[in-house]
């Protein structure tokens, strides 16, 4: 039995917090990362519904930096409140809040990872996401990934 494996990108299509939407759309279009489901969500508030039935998931939003433009950073769950989603997330209700209530509701799948994109006000998206952006986001993936 292969384990059920989704990648969540939250984001919206305004401005900076299009980025995990875009690399979710290159992901999926390069095709290096088999077996795993992509969808993009534009709220934290739907994530319990989207973590039903994976027993692991990847999580990317963007948060806004002027000193990591570019950067990949894979945050613990435990961290999530001190972490760059916790106070820079481009959305109103932060990721680390909505985690919050998925802890409480008992609806986390058995592995989570959080990868936060860091980008500033003033990039260019598409400049943002070259081939060794996206390498490095599939390496993370990679080894992160549950063997099923």
């Amino acid at each position: 039995m292969h384990c059920k494996i989704l990648l969540i990108a939250l984001g919206s299509q305004y401005s900076q917090d299009e980025l995990a939407w875009r690399v979710c759309d290159r992901l999926k279009v390069r095709g290096q990362l088999k077996s795993i489901d992509f969808v993009t969500c534009d709220t934290p508030a739907k994530l319990p519904k989207l973590l039903e039935d994976y027993e692991q998931v990847f999580l990317m939003d963007a948060y806004l930096s002027e000193t990591e433009n570019g950067s990949i950073q894979p945050v613990n769950l435990e961290d999530i409140q001190n972490g760059p989603l916790a106070s820079q997330s481009t959305h109103g209700i932060g990721v680390n809040e909505m985690l919050s209530i998925c802890t409480a509701l008992d609806c986390l799948p058995a592995s989570l990872s959080i990868i936060a994109l860091g980008i500033s006000g003033s990039a260019e998206i598409n400049k943002v996401i070259s081939d060794d952006y996206l390498e490095r986001i599939e390496s993370l993936i990679d080894r992160e990934r549950l063997s099923g």
